[in-house]
């Protein structure tokens, strides 16, 4: 197995790795670069054919902005994100378009190049384990850093490899990253905040900094103007925003524009992708709609009002947008002030501004002085240099080796010495082939490495355990799993099934266990890829109609008798409840209905 880097190895931007698995290429990230050299990811030398799949980790253009290009020059396999990751890659993807078509450049894919992708497209939860290929298998685990983001976990027959993307530090409005995912061998790690004096205030400190400004704007009467990503940093501030409103702290009325508008619109289809706390506040309102924040329909109106105002919009790193008009015409007057809350690529106009530009030329071609007030209170939802650090050291055993991409000069060499106190660490350079494991090493002598899906759960209490599920959270998977994954000899599963949980049934066929599996149905397109996946890898599989019992039996020692099917719907979506038993009567009574099903179930038949 090799690695190596098709973009953002030395650099920030245009994230691509290629992983090599015997000649077999499976591509993590497709990215763009939005200023400075090399735009996009260099496939000069990429086999198109031998792309066995593309992995995208998160929606932001630099990890998923060049993924319609490999539709473009005949890539047709499968593509993978999260669900929330799906929706706002699209959205990201279309909007580049447009830009560069406004801007009289030829875009490097078209709109029917997407549309290829969304058909090619599979959208995963968290922790759910997909074989991708009949020896490699994908788990998406949390990376904290925006709505879907993941980290990529590739199982292969030499070894398990982590793909962090971008990693998340004390995002408002999501759950924290995933640490300490098991039996990790090799692990690539972003550097973006890699330096050890790139430490993060405390989020309550920056908070305040952001409403102290806010407020002496307000005196001089003059506008903040607060560009953001409209992923993730558009979200947090307005969250920000609207609790300092509602404690009365400001009172600006508060506009919003751009790209911003549509990802606020995805955002609000997925509260329970967020934190609790988010969840809880989708139950009496949309935040995010909340009618505090004026969405903008007539910008030159907006900006020659005459009370102190509030803007957010995009972009971000002021390299184009809305924000453009407005710093236009606010940039000369010192009483208005513009706010960065995100990092600033180099050579982008942010990071100009922050490195001190003080004059510019606007879209005509005029000089012009910068007057207004300048902060910078960065709200990044990267991870800062000790939060990188403790993700490394947070392994219960560190991986054999950590590469180091997605940073820049001193602020890769730092941590990569800091890293390399724990584990071997190295710099990614672009281009270069990184051999993972001995060359000699002979696929079919090597052990299948042991995958633990998650921390083992606590024993059974009693014989008779009462079990519920809800949406929020994943109990009844994770006892599912904990019962497949310890099996030994025998495995019985009744009711319906899809492919969410297929990986872990394989993986205990792989080691010998005896697997039946009796199907409600197989006419679901869900269904039908279990039924056969199952069936290609050694499981026993039949259908019946009839069977309305959901039944999980692993060897005579424990069973689960539910209303939920082993289905994304039972583990995602659904309340479910259950008994979890160790009792070995009720076993023996259920395994023998169990074969009385079985006796009377079809084969089944699906045309190949």
């Amino acid at each position: 197995m090799k690695v190596r880097w098709l973009g953002s190895a030395g650099e920030v931007g245009r994230s691509c790795v290629e992983i090599n698995v015997d000649g077999r290429l499976f591509i993590l990230d497709c990215g763009i670069k939005l200023s400075g050299e090399g735009t996009y990811p260099d496939f000069s030398d990429v086999d198109i054919s031998a792309i066995e799949a593309v992995i995208i980790s998160h929606a932001h253009l630099d990890h998923s902005g060049y993924a319609p290009y490999l539709y473009h020059i005949g890539y047709n396999g499968p593509i993978y994100f999260t669900k929330p990751t799906f929706e706002l890659a699209l959205l990201l993807q279309k909007d580049y378009i447009k830009v560069q078509s406004l801007e009289g450049v030829t875009p490097p894919f078209f709109n029917e190049d997407i549309r290829k992708e969304i058909n090619r497209a599979v959208t995963l939860n968290y922790e759910e384990k997909v074989y991708i290929n009949d020896d490699v298998a994908l788990t998406f685990f949390n990376a904290g850093h925006i709505l879907g983001s993941a980290q990529v976990c590739l199982d292969t027959p030499y070894g398990r490899i982590v793909y962090t993307g971008d990693i998340g530090s004390d995002v408002k409005t999501l759950d924290p990253i995933k640490k300490n995912i098991p039996g990790v061998d090799y692990l690539i790690i972003e550097s973006t905040y890699g330096m050890k004096n790139d430490v993060h205030r405390p989020m309550e400190e920056r908070e305040k900094e952001l409403i102290r400004v806010i407020k002496e704007t307000k005196k001089k009467k003059g506008n903040v103007l607060i560009p953001v990503f409209a992923i993730d940093r558009a979200q947090n501030i307005m969250i920000l925003l609207k609790e300092a409103r509602e404690r009365g702290e400001i009172s600006q009325p508060i506009f919003i524009e751009g790209m911003l508008v549509k990802a606020n619109d995805i955002y609000s289809n997925y509260p329970d992708w967020m934190n609790k706390k988010m969840f809880d506040m989708f139950k009496k309102e949309d935040p995010f709609n909340n009618p505090m924040f004026r969405e903008v329909w007539n910008r030159k109106k907006i900006i020659q009002m005459s009370e102190p105002i509030i803007v957010v919009t995009t972009s971000g790193m002021m390299s184009g947008g809305p924000v453009i008009d407005y710093f236009n015409s606010w940039a000369s007057d010192e009483r208005n002030t513009l706010v960065l809350v995100g990092y600033q690529v180099e050579d982008t106009f942010g990071r100009q501004i922050l490195e001190g530009l003080r004059e510019f030329k606007d879209e005509d071609g005029k000089m012009k002085k910068i007057k207004a007030r300048v902060e910078s209170i960065e709200f990044s939802a990267h991870a800062d240099h000790p939060s990188i650090v403790e993700y490394v050291n947070a392994f219960r055993v560190a991986p054999k080796k950590v590469f180091l991409d997605h940073g820049e000069g001193e602020k890769l060499t730092e941590l990569c010495t800091e890293i390399s106190k724990i584990t071997e660490c190295v710099i990614a350079e672009p281009k270069i082939s990184y051999q993972l494991g001995k060359e000699e090493a002979i696929k079919e002598a090597r052990p299948r490495p042991e995958v633990v899906y998650e921390e083992k759960l606590p024993p059974v209490e009693c014989p008779f355990e009462f079990i519920v599920t809800t949406p929020q959270d994943k109990y009844f998977k994770d006892r599912a799993v904990s019962l497949i994954e310890n099996s030994r000899e025998v495995l019985l599963i009744s009711g319906y099934l899809d492919d969410s949980v297929v990986s872990f049934i394989i993986d205990a066929v792989k080691k010998g266990v005896k697997v039946k599996a009796i199907f409600r149905h197989i006419t679901r397109p869900g269904n039908k890829k279990a039924f056969k996946t199952l069936r290609n890898n050694g499981a026993q599989v039949r259908v019946n109609r009839d069977c309305h019992a959901r039944f999980i039996i692993s060897d005579d020692r424990e069973a689960i008798i539910s209303s939920g099917d082993l289905t994304r719907d039972s583990f995602y979506d659904h309340y479910e409840a259950g008994i979890l038993t160790t009792d070995a009567a009720t076993i023996k009574k259920a395994t023998a209905f169990f074969y009385q099903m079985w006796d009377q179930s079809i084969e089944g038949y699906i045309k190949e």
